[in-house]
C-alpha cells in the first residue's frame, strides 16, 4: 500500500559544512529511489548518476550551486535538474542558510528492456517550465519531463496545480509507480481507503497497483506538488 512520510529533520542545526542525505522510499517501490538532501550552510556534496538511469534534482528549500563538467549555476527555489545517465556534479550551498533538495533516480530499466534516458543535463526554474491549464479536471499542470519538456522513457515529472474543486478519484497504476511531493497549500490523500492530510514538506508514493485519490484539504483554496511517474508511460485504471 502506499506510504507518507515528513522530510524535514527535527535533529537541530547540524556543522555547517553538514552534509546528510535520508531515505524517503522504502523496500516497496522498485522503479526508483528518493532522497532528501540537507546541506548545512557552508556544505558540498557529490553524486554520481548510475548507468541505464536517470537522476533528478529539485530545490525544496533555498539556493545550491551546481557545478557540472567544470560549468557552475545557481539553483534557486524550486528549480529542476534533469541528470543523465553517467553524469557526475559536486552542490555547494554557499548562500548563508540551510538548503533542501529532492533527489531520485531511476532503477537500472526495471522492468526489463532498454528505455531511452535523457539526453543531456537539463536545469529548468519552475517559472520557465511549460503550463498547460487543463479546465475540465481544474488542474494546471507545469512539465520537467514529458513530450512538453525533456524528454525521457525513464520518467514523466511535472508540478500539479490543484484549486478548491478539484478532485483525482480513486484509481492506480499498474504498469507505474509514482511519488508526490507537497510544495504549497494541503492535499488530502486517500491511500487505500485512509485519508491522510500532508502538508509542504510531505510526500508520498506508490507501488504499482496501489490505490489512491486526492483532493485539497478542507479550507484550502489551492495547492501544488511535485509529481514522478516511473516510467514515463503509464496507464490509469479507475
Amino acid at each position: 500500500m502506499g506510504r507518507y512520510v515528513t522530510l524535514t529533520s527535527n535533529s537541530g542545526q547540524g556543522r555547517p559544512d553538514e552534509a546528510v542525505l535520508r531515505p524517503i522510499t522504502d523496500d516497496s517501490v522498485k522503479e526508483f529511489t528518493a532522497e532528501h538532501i540537507e546541506l548545512g550552510e557552508a556544505a558540498t556534496l557529490k553524486l554520481a548518476v548510475p548507468s541505464r538511469s536517470d537522476g533528478y534534482l529539485f530545490v525544496l528549500a533555498g539556493e545550491i550551486e551546481l557545478t557540472c563538467a567544470d560549468e557552475s549555476s545557481v539553483c534557486g527555489l524550486h528549480t529542476f535538474v534533469g541528470l543523465p545517465e553517467g553524469t557526475e556534479i559536486s552542490l555547494a550551498n554557499r548562500f548563508g542558510a540551510k538548503a533542501g533538495l529532492l533527489y531520485l533516480h531511476t532503477q537500472e530499466d526495471a522492468r526489463g528492456g532498454v528505455l531511452q534516458g535523457l539526453g543531456g543535463v537539463a536545469i529548468t526554474p519552475l517559472a520557465s517550465a511549460p503550463s498547460v491549464y487543463v479546465a475540465d479536471q481544474k488542474k494546471n499542470r507545469t512539465y520537467f519531463v514529458s513530450k512538453e519538456a525533456a524528454r525521457s522513457e525513464r520518467a514523466h515529472v511535472m508540478v500539479v496545480g490543484y484549486e478548491k474543486q478539484t478532485i483525482t478519484p480513486m484509481h492506480h497504476h499498474p504498469n507505474a509507480e509514482s511519488i508526490f511531493i507537497m510544495l504549497s497549500g494541503s492535499i488530502r490523500f486517500s491511500i487505500d481507503g485512509d485519508d491522510v492530510v500532508l502538508n509542504p514538506g510531505q510526500a508520498a508514493f506508490f507501488a504499482s497497483n496501489d490505490r489512491h485519490a486526492l483532493c485539497c484539504a478542507e479550507g484550502v483554496e489551492a495547492a501544488s506538488f511535485l509529481e514522478f511517474h516511473i516510467p514515463a508511460s503509464f496507464s490509469t485504471v479507475k
